[in-house]
């Protein structure tokens, strides 16, 4: 029978799958017969059955309700629904949180329980002590326990809430992550000399976007950068007087969440390749979730690079792709006599198309 339910968000696969094979049943013996966790391959619900319904039964039929609350956890009504409802139906609901979630931000629910940082060694010991009716002591080894609690906290990069991702098949370092951005919040730092560093090249590009999309992409970022370069101030106001960065990976479904709430025309993870990891930057007071944030980033070259909007770079060369105004926009142009050159620019995005007739001073119209 699965007694022992584990409540997450589908954003958090990758953590929840690691705590569930290594702390869960290979540190405590655990029979996975036991555990109902949807992410997980053959502990979730079987095909052709009614998703919501399947959850719901679970969840009442369940003695043992682990919850693991992270910021995607609490950015999905679903799980606000199961956490209320595992308040309301069982006495052994077992919280677990992860930076920036904490005490103070967790929510009223959990506002007087004993909460468990799921990325912190004595937490875990915790865990084992206090929660001795989920496993079998006869067939229990707290040197093995603690042993596969070293293996779990090891999927983390050290010093931050970030799982191990591969991006460009290069894992990247703690100490990249946190000596980069780290230097954004230094006092006498060139901000804007720091993210001009950032543009993306045309070998970025290419690591990130299809081959039918990143030469136009570079070439609207080119236009974007020197915008970033002209005017600067809300950038470098937005992280002045922050004392905290936080990471977070940004994952296949946060694009299509982007590409849904915008109602863009287009799907932006259709024209990204396979593999690649962003990440979303958030520069923060201390103690505070609100900040000043920044996406998108990859790591990619062995640099970081941004890539600003994206969605919306790519919205716009899907549009003048279709549209019929680029078109028109070529026909002017050709009317005053700048057609041979105007050529190449066809198919690119229309920041480009701007970007040269900008450039056409009053002479050459006339």
């Amino acid at each position: 029978m699965k007694d022992i339910f584990i409540s997450h968000s589908s954003k958090d696969e990758d953590l929840v799958k690691s705590f569930i094979n290594k702390i869960l049943v290979a540190g405590l013996n655990i029979d996975k017969e036991r555990i109902f966790c949807t992410a997980a391959e053959n502990m979730g619900i079987k095909s052709g059955n009614d998703f919501r319904k399947e959850v719901k039964n679970r969840l009442i039929q369940s003695k043992y309700i682990i919850q693991i609350i992270t910021t995607n956890y609490k950015n999905s009504e679903i799980c606000l629904n199961e956490m209320g409802a595992a308040w309301a139906l069982t006495d052994c609901v077992v919280p677990f949180i992860l930076d920036p979630i904490r005490y103070d931000n967790v929510g009223i629910i959990h506002s007087t329980t004993q909460l468990l940082r799921i990325n912190v060694k004595k937490d875990l010991l915790r865990f084992k002590d206090d929660h001795k009716e989920l496993y079998p002591e006869s067939k229990f080894s707290s040197e093995y326990y603690d042993a596969q609690i070293n293996e779990f906290l090891s999927d983390f990069i050290p010093g931050t809430n970030l799982m191990r991702y591969r991006t460009a098949s290069l894992e990247i370092s703690s100490e990249s992550i946190n000596s980069y951005f780290r230097r954004y919040l230094e006092k006498d730092t060139d901000r804007t000399s720091l993210i001009l560093q950032a543009q993306p090249t045309l070998s970025d590009c290419r690591e990130v976007f299809l081959p039918s999309y990143f030469n136009e992409v570079y070439s609207s970022y080119g236009l974007v950068f020197n915008s970033i370069l002209k005017d600067g101030d809300e950038f470098r106001r937005g992280i002045a007087n922050r004392q905290e960065v936080s990471i977070i990976p940004v994952t296949y479904e946060d694009i299509q969440d982007v590409n849904e709430k915008s109602k863009l025309k287009i799907s932006f993870g259709a024209s990204i390749n396979r593999g690649v990891v962003f990440y979303q930057i958030k520069f923060r007071e201390y103690n505070q979730d609100s900040g000043y944030t920044l996406n998108y980033w990859c790591y990619i070259n062995n640099r970081w690079v941004y890539f600003p909007k994206p969605y919306r770079i790519i919205s716009t060369i899907d549009d003048i792709r279709e549209d019929k105004s680029l078109k028109l926009i070529v026909k002017v142009l050709k009317f005053f006599g700048v057609h041979k050159d105007i050529r190449k620019y066809k198919g690119r995005s229309e920041m480009l198309v701007s970007h040269v007739i900008g450039r056409l001073s009053n002479d050459e119209l006339n």
